[in-house]
């Protein structure tokens, strides 16, 4: 994990392929949306954002302080990388990892 975070970011999430130097669209709420999630988690999990890539992750395997809010899974995640369905309401975290 990254030392330090920063407070006051938009978070969203992306739904199609942006290259860097280009331009493309973030979600900041709504159903049906894909976000990527990077280890084991259960419907009502605690998550937060991993410093690797734009995931999340369990919020028992993150640092402190690093717990998000504003996204539902809407079915169990079981270990490995994977883009899974999700609802999502203008997600924030207390202390961003940067």
């Amino acid at each position: 994990m990254a030392q330090g975070g920063a407070i006051g970011y938009d978070i969203g999430v992306v739904q199609n392929v942006v290259n860097q130097g280009e331009c493309g669209w973030v979600a900041r709420k709504g159903a049906h949306l894909y976000v990527k999630i990077t280890n084991t988690m259960t419907l009502g999990s605690n998550f937060a954002y991993n410093t690797v890539g734009g995931r999340i992750q369990n919020a028992e395997t993150a640092g402190v302080g690093q717990t998000g809010y504003g996204v539902w899974l809407t079915a169990t995640v079981s270990g490995g990388t994977q883009a899974v369905d999700a609802t999502v309401l203008w997600p924030t975290t207390i202390n961003f990892p940067i």
